[in-house]
């Protein structure tokens, strides 16, 4: 669930609060404004003990805030050098086991700029 809304958000999104070339983080920002009707809309990915949490925000006020994975035992949020309209997502799952782990990872590609 959380690679789907990750990706869904980053498509939609026109700038994120990476640095490219830098090392991961565990905190993603995606920022977009509506062309249709100009809101500006703001998604937060942060991990939040074990769970991904995604808290959206338009024109500056909380719309949701939801778990987006459970069982997360690490999030990597980078940006290859380079690359200002790319951003690799990292997640690794316990699901619930303390001896196994999953790790998987997405190349996500921002919208482009109107």
């Amino acid at each position: 669930e959380a690679a789907r809304l990750i990706v869904q958000d980053g498509q939609s999104a026109q700038q994120t609060s990476l640095v490219a070339g830098a090392p991961a983080v565990e905190t993603l920002t995606l920022s977009w404004i509506d062309p249709t009707n100009g809101d500006s809309h703001e998604v937060v990915y942060s991990l939040s003990g074990n769970d991904v949490v995604r808290t959206k925000s338009v024109n500056s006020v909380v719309q949701s805030a939801r778990t987006g994975a459970r069982y997360m035992t690490a999030v990597g949020f980078s940006q290859p050098a380079g690359q200002d309209r790319l951003f690799k997502v990292s997640l690794t799952s316990s699901g619930g086991s303390a001896t196994l782990a999953e790790t998987r990872e997405y190349y996500v590609a921002l919208r482009a700029m109107d």
